[in-house]
C-alpha cells in the first residue's frame, strides 16, 4: 500500500493511529489525510478496553481498543466517579458507569476533539438510568473550536430527549418517555447551521429494537451552530444536575459518531485499515 507524501513522515503504529481517529483513510491504493479528499468519519467506543472498576484516565489512553476509537480525554467533577463497570451493559462486558459519590453532582464526560470540523453528523449512543433526573441533563455536547454550539439531554419530563442550543435553552419537541432500569439507544442525525437551515432529530429505541419508540424529538426551526459544523463532542453527565442522592449513576455504552448515516444497533466497531505485511523480495539468481 502507498502512503501519501504528507503522511510519509508518521511511523506504523501512527498511520493505524491516524486511521482509527478518522484522521487518514485509504483512496484506492493509497493512505492520505482527510485534508485531501471526503472519506467517512467514524468514531465508536465499546467501553471494552479495561477490566470493571477500572477508572477513566483523564487523557484517554485507556480508553481503546481493537474495536474502538480511544477518547480524546476525560472530564471527572468533584465528588464523582468514571470507571469501567459490568453492572449493566449494553454489549459484552462493561459500560462506562459515571457515578456520584456525595451530594452535589459534577460534569463527568469523555470526550473526541481535534477532528476536522464535521458539518453533518450522525451517531447514537446506549444509555441506562435507575432514576428520573432532577433536572435536565446534558448527555452529548457539541462544540467548535471550544465554543458550545448545542447539545441534546434528557430533561426530567418523562423524561424525554431533547435539543438544546448554543445559549443551553430547550429547543424543538421532545421524544417519547424513556424506560427507567433499562438500556435506551438514542441515534442522532444533526445537520449544522442557521435559522431554517439546520435540521436534527433524536430516535429514541429501547436496547437493540429497530422499532423507534414514537416520535423523534425535532429540533424545528431553530439555529444549531453554523455550517462549519462541530470539531468536538462529548458524552456522559455534561453538566452538574443528574440529582443530589449518593451512588446515583448513569451507565453509557456504544458511542459512535460520524458523518455517514444513523448506525442502527450496535455494537459497532472502528477496526483501522491495516497496510498489508512486507513481504522480501525475491532477487534472481546471480544478482
Amino acid at each position: 500500500m502507498k502512503v501519501s507524501p504528507q503522511l510519509r513522515g508518521l511511523s506504523p503504529a501512527e498511520l493505524i493511529r491516524a486511521v482509527k481517529r478518522g484522521l487518514a483513510y485509504v483512496e484506492g491504493d493509497t493512505l492520505v489525510p482527510v485534508a485531501s479528499g471526503a472519506a467517512p468519519a467514524l468514531f465508536v467506543n465499546d467501553a471494552e478496553a479495561q477490566a470493571s472498576g477500572t477508572a477513566v484516565a483523564l487523557d484517554g489512553t485507556n480508553t481503546g481498543d481493537a474495536a474502538s476509537v480511544a477518547f480524546t480525554g476525560a472530564a471527572v467533577g468533584a465528588n464523582m466517579t468514571l470507571t469501567f463497570d459490568n453492572a449493566h451493559a449494553a454489549h459484552g462486558a462493561n459500560a462506562y458507569k459515571a457515578a456520584l459519590t456525595s451530594t452535589a453532582t459534577a460534569a463527568t464526560y469523555v470526550f473526541w476533539s481535534g477532528f476536522t470540523a464535521m458539518p453533518h453528523v450522525y451517531g447514537a449512543a446506549y444509555i441506562y438510568l435507575t432514576a428520573t433526573p432532577v433536572s435536565s441533563v446534558r448527555i452529548c455536547q457539541f462544540f467548535l473550536s471550544g465554543g458550545l454550539i448545542g447539545s441534546w439531554f434528557i430533561n426530567s419530563g418523562g423524561p424525554t430527549a431533547q435539543f438544546r442550543s448554543a445559549a443551553d435553552a430547550a429547543i424543538g419537541t421532545a421524544s417519547v418517555s424513556i424506560t427507567l432500569n433499562a438500556w435506551t439507544r438514542i441515534e442522532y442525525d444533526i445537520l449544522f447551521g442557521a435559522s431554517g437551515t439546520a435540521t436534527g432529530k433524536l430516535f429514541v429505541y429501547d436496547g437493540d429494537s429497530t422499532s423507534q419508540k414514537g416520535t423523534a424529538a425535532d429540533l424545528g426551526a431553530n439555529a444549531f451552530g453554523t455550517s462549519a459544523g462541530a470539531d468536538q463532542a462529548r458524552f456522559g453527565i455534561c453538566t452538574a444536575n443528574l440529582g443530589s442522592t449518593a451512588g446515583l449513576a448513569l451507565w453509557f455504552d456504544d458511542i459512535n459518531l460520524n458523518d455517514t448515516g444513523v448506525p442502527g444497533p450496535g455494537p459497532y466497531s472502528a477496526v483501522p485499515v491495516q497496510p498489508p505485511a512486507l513481504q522480501p523480495r525475491r532477487m534472481p539468481l546471480g544478482v
